[in-house]
């Protein structure tokens, strides 16, 4: 049977009017047991006792849960999930600017992507730059990992002499495997920017806006937060259990002091309930959490379009460990 955790929202701060953007922050307490005891060489001596040493080291090196040699990731870049048919639909400003760049052949998003993530550091991984994808086919295991955009939400709306203006972008920091097209980790990421000007923001700022969170350097960028994600991920060992949010609601009341944009549009909400409250909790705690159920990743199955134009259904598991959010009121 399935773990499932029934969490209720009644009250969220939200640092824009008329309070649209939920803040969560979460407490939660870890205890995750670990001994490892120090193997004895006994009465070996000299030559012996050094050869059978190291082969004690080596063995218990296979038998630890850390492994000793690095799993090996491609770092495939930036992608867009579902299919692309409808992705400028579904994310205008970020499509707009990914067919601007490829028509001037500049840097792409999957460029500035490999290019950071050559100063990450994380000692579970060998991370390889895009130019390795030739060889997957040859190789026995092969892991992906890339940027996946799921979601752009804008909002500018009048409030007597200024617009306000809310830009959210969310992903996932995703690692599959290439063979079998599995999703072995996911780690959310979002971003969000609140603008105020005495006039409506035209499309060229609005980009302007998109463009600066998905490229900035801070800890505000979706690069950064995706390269951030990278340097604390991990694969998960067989028999370790999952984290998953099945279900987002809102209720009528809470979805009627959005704005109109998120009024008209309540599976977007839940969409964000979601992905907030995932990315925080994977921010928070260092945990991978499996695409939520809801909203981009369903029927078990994550599709998505990398830069390069290679199409991807990856199939996804059901969480051991299941979340159900509900937003009462703001």
């Amino acid at each position: 049977m399935k773990n499932r955790a029934r969490l209720t929202l009644s009250k969220m701060w939200v640092a824009f009017a008329p309070r649209i953007f939920l803040v969560l922050e979460i407490i939660v307490s870890l205890h995750l047991p670990y001994t490892a005891q120090p193997v004895k060489s006994g009465l070996l001596h000299g030559v012996i006792n050094g050869f059978l040493s190291s082969a004690l080291i080596i063995l218990s090196c296979l038998l630890l849960i850390s492994p000793c040699r690095a799993d090996e990731v491609t770092v495939a870049g930036f992608a867009f999930a579902g299919d692309l048919k409808s992705a400028e639909h579904r994310f205008p400003y970020t499509f707009k600017l990914f067919k601007d760049v490829a028509a001037a052949k500049g840097n792409n998003f999957s460029y500035l992507i490999n290019e950071r993530i050559k100063a990450a550091k994380n000692e579970r991984f060998d991370l390889k730059s895009a130019e390795n994808m030739v060889n997957l086919k040859k190789s026995d295991r092969a892991l992906l990992s890339t940027l996946v955009l799921t979601d752009e939400v804008v909002s500018s709306e009048n409030y007597g002499s200024y617009y306000k203006t809310f830009v959210n972008l969310r992903g996932t920091a995703l690692i599959f495997d290439y063979k079998n097209q599995i999703v072995v980790s996911s780690y959310p990421v979002s971003v969000v920017l609140f603008d105020a000007t005495p006039e409506k923001p035209d499309h060229i700022r609005i980009a302007g806006f998109v463009a600066d969170l998905i490229r900035r350097e801070d800890g505000r960028g979706l690069i950064t937060q995706y390269v951030r994600r990278m340097e604390t991920a991990s694969i998960p060992e067989n028999g370790t259990k999952t984290l998953q949010i099945q279900q987002g609601a809102v209720t009528p009341e809470a979805l009627a002091l959005m704005p109109e944009a998120l009024r008209s549009n309540p599976a977007t909400v839940q969409s964000m309930l979601a992905d907030s409250f995932g990315a925080v909790l994977s921010a928070k705690l260092g945990l991978s959490m499996l695409p939520a159920s809801i909203g981009h990743a369903t029927g078990g199955v994550m599709s998505m379009r990398l830069e390069n134009g290679d199409d991807y259904k990856l199939k996804v598991g059901e969480g051991d460990y299941l979340f159900s959010l509900k937003l009462n009121k703001l």
